[in-house]
């Protein structure tokens, strides 16, 4: 878990770009019911009344009646324009005309909105549009009351503000409700139960943070930093686990402390290495997050299917196979499906917020 703050900090320092150079004016369009359309275009206009026109840059192939044919003014490789997840992102370090205007070509034909007016003084700002389409126009509104992990921003920082009571709150959980169920189900005597408690706890320290460090940053605009180094952390997880399982079942005393020191060393090295990464990644790198990602319930299985899993056969092997996979896998399932109703009732009033 101290690795995962520091990775958090190292997060916090890169979303606040932190970089050699400024980031680029960034400006979000959020559609509304959440429909991309197939093609979109960034038009600059001269004025309010667009008398004279450019293509600024196009997302798609827009062939309607209302869009340009005409070369892209915004080439360089800074510029950026694409869609995912019912909202696209354009950025860019070019000085914008006065006035934008969009051009969305949708299956049912294509609207187009009035004169954008640009802040001129925004050079390096972050906006974001709400764009509503009507039967014949696209109707173009400040986005202010959307929350901003809906637009990537600050989505890190919901993360992390988050990653430690509920990970403290799992912990909790998943260790009484495997305590309650090897007392009164399999009939272990009270003794016993202390350690018990004790490797649900290391389980989770390893898990935890492997999961939600890496399965969050599979979805919509995460970064290649932020997804390399949560698959670092779920690397040098599986590592220690292992090196933990060997130390504890070998009957060898010089053995058992040389993988003890391993996987000591394996969780410094894995702390620098992912901080690192991150550290070095943001260095410069104003690069927008990738529109290429899974859809949220998706992610949200696929972590707690990692979870499971990670936590049967961690403690199934650091218990000396006590029970079986099948009665281990059991008690692990009933412990997260626990925990992740709590965590749904407790945390999900505060997430809204």
């Amino acid at each position: 878990m101290l690795c995962a703050l520091g990775i958090a900090v190292a997060l916090s320092v890169q979303s606040a770009h932190a970089n050699s150079a400024p980031p680029p004016r960034r400006m979000w369009f959020y559609f509304d019911k959440g429909v991309l359309p197939s093609a979109m275009q960034i038009i600059g206009c001269s004025d309010a009344a667009c008398t004279q026109i450019n293509l600024l840059n196009e997302y798609g192939r827009c062939e309607s009646a209302d869009c340009i044919d005409t070369p892209q003014a915004l080439t360089a490789a800074s510029d950026y324009f694409d869609c995912a997840d019912g909202r696209c992102l354009f950025a860019s370090y070019a000085e914008l005309p006065p006035y934008i205007k969009l051009v969305a070509q949708f299956a049912d034909g294509d609207r187009s909105s009035a004169a954008l007016a640009i802040d001129p003084s925004a050079q390096w700002s972050m906006s974001a549009w709400r764009l509503e389409s009507t039967a014949q126009t696209l109707q173009v509104t400040p986005a202010k009351d959307i929350p901003g992990e809906q637009l990537a921003v600050g989505r890190l920082d919901k993360i992390f503000r988050w990653l430690f009571p509920s990970g403290l709150l799992t912990i909790v959980i998943e260790s009484l409700v495997i305590a309650l169920l090897l007392f009164l189900v399999v009939k272990l005597p009270l003794p016993v139960l202390p350690a018990w408690i004790a490797t649900v706890v290391l389980a989770n320290l390893l898990s935890y943070p492997a999961t939600w460090l890496f399965f969050p940053h599979l979805t919509y605009w995460s970064t290649a930093s932020e997804r390399l180094s949560g698959g670092l952390a779920i690397l040098f997880a599986a590592l220690m686990a292992a090196l933990l399982i060997g130390a504890r079942n070998t009957p060898r005393r010089g053995v058992r402390v040389g993988l003890i020191i391993a996987a000591v060393a394996v969780l410094v090295i894995s702390c620098v290495l992912s901080i690192s990464v991150l550290m070095i990644a943001s260095y410069g790198n104003v690069t927008p997050g990738s529109p290429n990602g899974l859809p949220f319930p998706l992610m949200l299985v696929l972590a707690e299917a990692f979870a499971v899993l990670f936590e049967t056969l961690f403690i199934y092997g650091f218990s000396k196979r006590q029970f079986t996979l099948p009665l281990t896998f059991f008690l692990v399932l009933a412990a997260n499906a626990a925990s992740f109703g709590v965590g749904l009732l407790v945390f999900t009033p505060f997430a809204l917020r």
